[in-house]
């Protein structure tokens, strides 16, 4: 193989763009650092792995491999890191017991998101015996230390009872903490119980106020309830299907599934000049949401292939959504299943499969299923 002269060589070192030597440069300091023992770069270097960031590959391995060595020589944040990787099983077998090892060393040096992490082992009871009132504790102590999270979960604990006497108002107290705290969650969590009246005198402007805050954070679960605001006209709010359209779909894109599913619905039916029917776009989002187990969208996804809405007819892939959607506990794909059993239509006939479908139905308050059994009768087929 033919070397280039030095003089190209040269030339063409000159050609790259002074940011990547930058990058290189800081890439290279950085892993000199972790080298040598620097926890702190240890822990950056794990987290670009991870991530895949500053142009790594994104590997757990290589991310396992620098947390630990910063959790060795007792990086708090690196040890709830490693504690994570256990309990999740990245690139490493999943471990309650060791997870919850590490968590303890993490809360031991009072980081908040390493009582958060142990108190959720606690209230889940994976690795130890659930104990409520343990969680509570920690959870109390991140939220003293400004942890938003931390609050949050206090909140949920109080509003459900677990580990201390149900008490909305307390529920309330702690969201609040969180959502001035500037956390998301907790923002969504306040403004619901504003909305709602729970634990607090029910206050729809304050409630917009908390939902829009969060919202504009990217919180999935306040855009999609934004949506539902516009759509509805609900409080100070009158209805603006575009701006519900709007707001469910930013939370559909941020991966909310009730999202999906009602924005999947306003494009199956339209709504006159304000949102065009697009079958194409329904089937696409009710099959995103069916995929993540939603049982509605699993439902509509079999009716858009049984009527063949954005796609060729194929009772046979309707039958299989329907049959996912049914065994989920959705009793109107159970009354569509079972008379596509009753019929033969997209699955082998077996009427008596298909009748029992549709009595479960029928017994759930499905009307429809009511109608064919009766029309069965009547007709004696």
């Amino acid at each position: 193989m033919r070397k280039l002269p030095y003089t190209y060589l040269v030339l063409a070192l000159m050609l790259i763009p002074s940011y990547i030597w930058g990058q290189i440069a800081a890439s290279d300091t950085l892993y000199s650092r972790a080298m040598t023992g620097d926890t702190a770069a240890q822990l950056l270097l794990g987290a670009e792995y991870e991530n895949g960031e500053n142009k790594r590959i994104k590997d757990y391995g290589s991310a396992m491999k620098w947390y630990r060595k910063a959790a060795d020589a007792g990086n708090a944040t690196a040890q709830n890191h490693v504690g994570r990787f256990y309990e999740q099983g990245l690139s490493i077998a999943a471990d309650d017991k060791e997870a919850i090892k590490w968590y303890r060393m993490s809360a031991a040096q009072h980081l908040p998101a390493g009582m958060c992490s142990l108190a959720g082992m606690y209230e889940q009871g994976h690795g130890t015996n659930v104990n409520y009132a343990e969680a509570t504790r920690l959870y109390k102590s991140a939220c003293e230390m400004k942890y938003g999270p931390g609050c949050v979960n206090t909140g949920r604990m109080y509003e459900r009872g677990l580990g201390v006497i149900k008490n909305d108002g307390e529920a309330v107290k702690w969201y609040r903490k969180a959502a001035e705290a500037g956390d998301a969650n907790g923002q969504r969590m306040l403004a619901w119980m504003l909305e709602h009246g729970q634990g607090t005198k029910a206050d729809s402007t304050e409630a917009l106020l908390w939902y829009r805050r969060a919202a504009h954070m990217d919180e999935t679960g306040a855009q999609t309830n934004l949506g539902r605001w516009h759509y509805f006209g609900i409080g100070p709010l009158p209805v603006n299907y575009h701006e519900a359209e709007y707001w469910f779909h930013k939370a559909a894109h941020g991966g909310n599934v009730l999202a999906m599913y009602i924005l999947a619905q306003m494009h199956e039916s339209g709504i006159g000049d304000e949102v065009e029917q697009d079958y194409y776009d329904a089937l696409e989002l009710y099959t995103e949401a069916a995929k993540r187990n939603h049982k509605g969208a699993q439902y509509r996804l079999g009716k858009m292939y049984e009527a063949g809405k954005g796609t060729p007819s194929a009772p046979d892939k309707a039958a299989q959504w329907y049959e996912k959607a049914a065994k989920a506990g959705e009793m109107n794909a159970a009354c569509a299943l079972g008379m596509m059993y009753y019929e033969g239509r997209g699955v082998a006939e077996d009427k008596q499969r298909g009748m029992q479908l549709l009595q479960q139905a029928a017994a759930a308050g499905v009307a429809e299923a009511g109608k064919y059994i009766q029309a069965r009768k009547t007709t004696g087929n």
